[in-house]
């Protein structure tokens, strides 16, 4: 803000001017309007933004929440968002802004991380090496070997990550094809209450193989959804048949193709079943409690997963033209909105194979 209002440092203003996005550019939702945050078709998410946005309203006066223009956040918003997704945490209650620090792009597995080094005592001497040892300062440390012309990447996130809804909230973006870290809000019914999925069911109707690379990595759509999910282990292990059927030719390839997030797999027969256990009657009404959430909450939905993951990639084709002719490009706020969906609908449909497998056994 000061560097805004002309009256800060020079080189705050200097570096705002440099790296700091565009107000049009500014992809957190907070600084959205109506017509745009409808664009992201999750009423959660969207009411934090609009509460962001009425509690500024609520602390400053009337002028600082003028938008600069119309569809563009007021100069309030977008400072606030530009410390909001810069501030870097150096401590449990210590937040600070590190000047070119804070221009490292986010990866699940980075190649740096930061350190915030305390202040220490020094003493009387008044040399210019000890005087640095008593003042506070920041580290940028390589976890690996980092090559000549590589990008530096920090987590966001910590080793526990953050779901999309506040990667979306906090940093204006969400990881593409798919976030562990990703969760859904289901909620058992009262009449179900202590109600759980069996780990072992869901095992061996998946076959083991598949849950394993979930847990991996390799497909993280599945490994959100079955953390989505109320599932408790238990000591039963998959029958040897149906460690037989994981393991066979081409069952991976089955179990993938029945749990496709980019197709109707819930409505496909072809998919590989547990042989030895199945689902209870208290595990199936629990499957379609939780179904019917999910269902209704995809019905509010104006668009379908096929319509936005086919727009994400008209959007990304303009933008990626109009970067090689150095023209204005799409709006990055709508395709931004888009990717958030793209990546939650991904989510609905997986949880939606899943707790169609269990009704269906």
């Amino acid at each position: 803000m000061d560097a805004t209002a002309g009256d800060g440092d020079q080189f705050w203003e200097l570096y705002a001017d440099h790296f700091y996005q565009q107000p049009e550019q500014l992809t957190l939702p907070m600084c959205w309007p109506q017509q745009l945050l409808k664009e992201l078709q999750h009423p959660t998410l969207v009411k934090a933004a609009e509460q962001q946005q009425a509690r500024l309203r609520s602390l400053f006066p009337p002028e600082y929440m003028q938008p600069i223009d119309e569809g563009l956040p007021s100069y309030l918003q977008w400072a606030f968002a530009c410390v909001r997704s810069r501030a870097l945490q150096l401590g449990p209650q210590a937040f600070g802004m590190v000047p070119f620090v804070d221009i490292a792009n986010h990866a699940a597995d980075p190649n740096s991380d930061i350190r915030g080094v305390q202040a220490t005592a020094g003493s009387n001497s008044s040399s210019d090496s000890q005087a640095k040892q008593q003042q506070a300062y920041v580290e940028l440390i390589a976890l690996k070997d980092v090559m000549a012309g590589q990008e530096v990447t920090i987590s966001y996130s910590g080793l526990a990550g953050y779901t999309n809804q506040r990667f979306m909230a906090q940093y204006g973006f969400v990881p593409s094809q798919g976030n562990m870290a990703d969760r859904l809000e289901l909620s058992v019914p009262d009449s179900l209450q202590g109600a759980t999925l069996r780990m072992s069911y869901l095992e061996e109707t998946l076959g083991s193989s598949l849950i394993l690379q979930a847990a991996q990595g390799k497909n993280p759509y599945i490994f959100a959804a079955l953390k989505s999910l109320p599932i408790t282990a238990d000591d039963a292990q998959p029958t040897a048949a149906t460690a037989s059927a994981a393991s066979a030719p081409g069952a991976d390839s089955i179990a993938s193709e029945a749990i496709s997030v980019d197709s109707s797999s819930a409505d496909s027969d072809n998919v590989a079943r547990g042989m030895g256990l199945t689902a209870t009657k208290q595990e199936k009404e629990l499957a379609t409690a939780l179904l019917q959430q999910i269902e209704a909450e995809v019905e509010t939905c104006s668009t379908s997963l096929r319509e936005d993951e086919e727009l994400l990639q008209q959007l990304q084709q303009l933008a990626a033209a109009a970067a090689a002719d150095e023209a204005a490009g799409t709006d990055v706020r709508l395709q931004a909105a888009v990717r958030y969906r793209v990546e939650r609908k991904r989510l609905l449909q997986a949880c939606k194979v899943l707790l169609a497998l269990v009704i269906r056994d």
